[in-house]
């Protein structure tokens, strides 16, 4: 590139404009990759709008699992994709762009777009939970049925089931077979209520004093707080 400056008129002309060095166009679909494009997706404009979307017009405000943790009630609620989740999406549109490509690379801009677009389409599923329930999910603690997801997901299996990895079909593989056995109303074993009960002799409950016990505990704490100040004390007259 040559670059010639008029010191009189204060112009700078260039005569060519060179090739940038970075395009915005890849060749290898990496992990590192994908979680790339994951984040420009949650963190666009257009992805929280649809969160936004979902909890105020379409009034999905509680976690599928527990009905009054809710956002009138000043919780959090978080969406998780299911049974795809946000890196198998974004996994499958980027084989697809790159299957499609001329050169076989891809733009992380024209995937993001994409898997937005699909998203809006409502073609993918999403579950509204709890955030503890959330983690449960992540940790393979907590299965989801299938029928608890909002958008019909198995039109974008249809659409782009050629480009989806072969971890992601035994994935579905998996969740479909294990719908089969779970019922949809099943509560998982790791949410149902699990109370625990004291078994005290009632006569040992009669017979015992609390009040003496208290007072037992605060006199010792009193002590203990004496003690220590005495300490201190006797090591600051030595010094």
């Amino acid at each position: 590139m040559r670059v010639a400056k008029n010191l009189k008129t204060n112009i700078i002309r260039i005569d060519e404009i060179p090739e940038p060095e970075i395009d915005g166009y890849y060749k290898a679909i990496t992990p590192k990759f994908i979680g790339y494009v994951e984040k420009l997706c949650r963190s666009s404009h257009e992805y929280r709008k649809l969160i936004e979307f979902l909890k105020n017009t379409l009034n999905i405000k509680s976690c599928a699992y527990m009905e009054n943790y809710n956002l009138d009630n000043g919780f959090n609620i978080e969406f998780h994709h299911h049974p795809l989740t946000l890196y198998d999406i974004v996994e499958t549109i980027a084989n697809k762009q790159k299957a499609e490509s001329k050169d076989e690379r891809v733009s992380d801009m024209e995937i993001a777009r994409e898997v937005l677009i699909v998203h809006y389409r409502l073609i993918i599923g999403l579950i509204p939970l709890n955030p503890t329930v959330h983690e449960a999910v992540h940790s393979e603690r907590l299965f989801c049925h299938p029928e608890m997801v909002l958008g019909d997901w198995r039109i974008f299996i249809e659409e782009y089931g050629d480009y989806l990895s072969e971890r992601t079909k035994t994935k579905l593989q998996e969740m479909e077979a294990m719908a089969k056995e779970i019922p949809y109303t099943h509560i998982p074993d790791v949410l149902k209520k699990k109370p625990i009960f004291l078994d005290f002799d009632r006569k040992m409950l009669i017979d015992y004093d609390f009040n003496t016990l208290i007072a037992s505990n605060i006199k010792g704490f009193i002590g203990e707080k004496n003690a220590t100040k005495n300490m201190e004390v006797s090591k600051k007259s030595n010094i």
